[in-house]
């Protein structure tokens, strides 16, 4: 049977509602289009420029980030193959201090500086631990024992230099009583044992 007439009206008028609202997002949709295409010819040297300006922060980002951890990699190596003592025996001096130097990098201490031989004032390496707590090493690479007259050196280098930082004293050796004595509650003390501890993985703990 027919549809009636009110019936066939109403599905008409529904159907012509679709086709109107159809209509009107296709010429919405050419409006944005045409508006967009406009826009970019006219600014097309500028959106050019934007774009590659883009892509090469992006490009020197991502390379700096694969320098920064190839460098990363380069270092743990480096303390790896240099981290027994027998090796650090053989050391030199200033090879030692720059040995530490990179071992408190590798475990995470940040703004490490060597200072240098001439008016070290006692103090060889600075440097930022991952707390930010300051600290002044000495580096004592002897096969004796270091002595107590070494230990008020570093002491002294903090009081007048460097007073917001605290004092660490690492050998390859060992203390004598009396440097142990002068060190008790103003230095950390990183004895041959402590250093073979810190080479297997244990670092000691070099803040207050």
């Amino acid at each position: 049977m027919p549809p009636s007439t009110p019936a066939r009206v109403r599905s008409t008028a529904l159907l012509m509602a679709a086709l109107a609202a159809a209509g009107a997002a296709i010429w919405a949709l050419i409006t944005i289009v045409q508006v967009t295409v406009a826009f970019v010819l006219a600014h097309h040297t500028t959106i050019l420029a934007f774009v590659f300006v883009a892509l090469l922060v992006a490009g020197v980002t991502g390379i700096t980030r694969a320098v920064a951890g190839h460098e990363r990699r380069l270092l743990r190596e480096r303390v790896h193959a240099h981290a027994r003592l027998e090796k650090v025996d053989a050391m030199t001096g200033t090879e030692f201090e720059h040995f530490i130097a990179d071992l408190l990098r590798t475990t995470g201490f940040h703004d490490v500086s060597v200072t240098g031989r001439s008016g070290d004032r006692g103090v060889d390496i600075t440097a930022s631990s991952p707390t930010g707590t300051r600290v002044a090493v000495q580096c004592k690479r002897q096969s004796g024992p270091v002595r107590a007259d070494r230990v008020r050196n570093l002491v002294g280098a903090v009081h007048c230099t460097y007073l917001d930082h605290h004092p660490v004293l690492i050998t390859n050796a060992s203390f004598t009583g009396p440097a142990l004595g002068e060190a008790s509650g103003l230095v950390t003390m990183i004895d041959r044992e402590r250093l073979r501890a810190w080479f297997a993985g244990s670092p000691p703990k070099l803040e207050k």
